[in-house]
């Protein structure tokens, strides 16, 4: 259930299903994948509203709230450790795949209150191999991805990448 939650982007759902199936089950790899996904997301978001509101905040007021920023560069390190230890399990599991098609997640990415034209083209695909523009309705600019084991240790690096730019910020 959380992999096909996962795969209509219903993320809170998935979050949901991840966490019963690891209350019995706390090293499946699918749900520790699920949750980490989950997790980053939710924890991206969060830093990114937040980040707006300094920058919003900060050029009305004149300066930036050090506290604030601390605060949600913390919380998003700690959340970012938590997916780390997700992926550390799944990366046990070389023969683990899930097919996505991330383009097909209606999410309100620029975080303006509402799924819009721009959120739906996010993630598409828009020129072929060719470097010719895909029609908008094609289903080329929507595909399905495997992810697979190097997709895994993708994220590991990215996620230790992200974590460590966070604790150079924070110093």
């Amino acid at each position: 259930p959380a992999i096909s939650a996962l795969q209509r982007g219903a993320f809170e759902q998935a979050g949901e299903d991840a966490r019963a199936k690891l209350a019995s089950d706390g090293k499946n790899p699918y749900a520790r994948l699920v949750r980490a996904i989950v997790t980053y997301e939710a924890s991206m978001r969060a830093l990114s509203l937040d980040v707006r509101t300094l920058v919003i905040g900060g050029a009305a007021a004149g300066g930036i709230n050090h506290a604030y920023l601390r605060t949600s560069l913390e919380k998003a390190e700690s959340a970012l450790a938590r997916v780390e230890d997700d992926l550390a399990v799944v990366n046990d599991h070389p023969d683990l795949a899930v097919e996505l098609c991330v383009a097909c997640w209606d999410i309100d990415w620029n975080g303006n209150g509402r799924v819009d034209a721009r959120d739906h083209v996010l993630l598409e695909i828009e020129q072929d191999e060719k470097g010719e523009p895909i029609p908008a309705g094609d289903p080329r600019r929507r595909p399905t991805f495997r992810f697979d084991h190097g997709d895994v240790a993708w994220a590991r690096a990215f996620v230790s990448f992200q974590r460590a730019l966070i604790d150079l910020v924070l110093a």
